[in-house]
C-alpha cells in the first residue's frame, strides 16, 4: 500500500502485557515478550463515554459489513474471558498459547467458530486508519501483514487495553513500558482456535473446500475506516503527539 513503509525488516512476532519475559522460540516462530504495557495500565483503565460511543458506532459499522452481532458470535463478555485469562501468562508466549488452547478445548467445534467470528469482529474494531498511523510510529513501519498482526498484539493484551487504544490510539505512548521493545506484532496469536478446531473435528480449516470454519487469516474489510494517514513527519507528529515524542526517532 502506497502509505505503508516498512523501515526495518523483521522475522520476530512480539507481545507482552505488565511484565518482562524471556524470548522463545516456538514451532518456526520467534516470540518476544519484551513489548510490554506499563504495570499501572494494567487492570485499571475504564471505560469512558467516549470509547463507549466508539464502540456503538463500530458495532454499526461491523453490522453493514455482514456481521450480524447475534447467536452466531461469541458474546463479547465471553470472548474477553478467555483472552484475559491467557493475558494473565503473557511474559511466556509459550505458555499464553497454551492457555488459551487449553481454555478452547473446553468449547464444541460450534463454539469455537462463534469465538473466532468475534476475534474477527474486535480485530475489525482495531482495523482504522488511526491504529494503522499508530502501529507505523510505534514499530517504525508497518505493511498490511505488519499491521494485521499488531491488531493480534493488540488483542492478546487483554479487552481494557483493547478498548482503550481503539479509543485512542496515541494512548498507547503512556501504556506501554518505558523499557519496551519491538516490534509489537503476535501473528499466531491468532491460529490457536483454527488449530484446536482441527484437533476436535479432524477437517483441515485451511483445505475444506466447504469453508466450514470462519477463519479468513485478515478483516473481512477492504479498507480500513477512517483517512490514510501520511507518511509524513509533522503529520505523524500532530496526530500523534505522544506517540511521535516517545517513538518518533526512536522506533521499536
Amino acid at each position: 500500500m502506497g502509505y505503508i513503509v516498512i523501515a526495518k525488516l523483521r522475522s520476530i512476532l512480539v507481545f507482552g502485557f505488565c511484565v518482562l519475559g524471556s524470548t522463545v522460540a516456538i514451532a518456526n516462530f520467534h516470540y518476544s515478550s519484551s513489548c510490554t504495557v506499563t504495570p499501572k495500565y494494567c487492570r485499571v483503565i475504564s471505560k469512558t463515554t467516549e470509547s463507549t460511543l466508539l464502540l456503538d458506532r463500530q458495532k454499526a459499522q461491523l453490522e453493514s459489513r455482514g456481521f450480524a452481532m447475534n447467536e452466531s458470535s461469541m458474546s463479547e463478555d465471553r470472548f474477553w474471558e478467555l483472552i484475559d485469562l491467557s493475558s494473565e501468562y503473557e511474559a511466556d508466549p509459550a505458555r499464553q498459547l497454551d492457555v488459551l488452547r487449553k481454555a478452547l478445548l473446553d468449547l464444541s467445534p460450534t463454539e469455537l467458530e462463534a469465538f473466532e467470528r468475534t476475534f474477527q469482529q474486535e480485530q475489525l474494531r482495531a482495523y482504522t486508519w488511526k491504529l494503522w498511523g499508530a502501529a507505523y510510529v510505534i514499530n517504525g513501519g508497518a505493511s498490511d501483514d505488519g499491521f494485521e498482526y499488531f491488531q493480534r498484539w493488540l488483542i492478546s493484551k487483554g479487552r481494557k487495553i483493547f478498548n482503550a487504544a481503539v479509543s485512542d490510539p496515541d494512548s498507547l505512548a503512556d501504556m506501554l513500558a518505558d523499557d519496551t521493545q519491538g516490534p509489537c506484532e503476535f501473528e499466531e496469536f491468532a491460529y490457536v482456535a483454527s488449530k484446536v478446531w482441527q484437533e476436535k473435528t479432524g477437517i483441515n480449516p485451511w483445505e475444506d473446500s466447504k469453508g466450514r470454519f470462519p477463519y479468513t487469516g485478515a478483516p473481512p474489510s477492504d479498507n480500513p475506516t477512517g483517512s490514510p494517514f501520511k507518511e509524513d513527519e509533522n503529520f505523524l507528529a500532530k496526530e500523534y503527539p505522544k506517540l511521535w515524542a516517545r517513538f518518533g526517532t526512536s522506533s521499536l
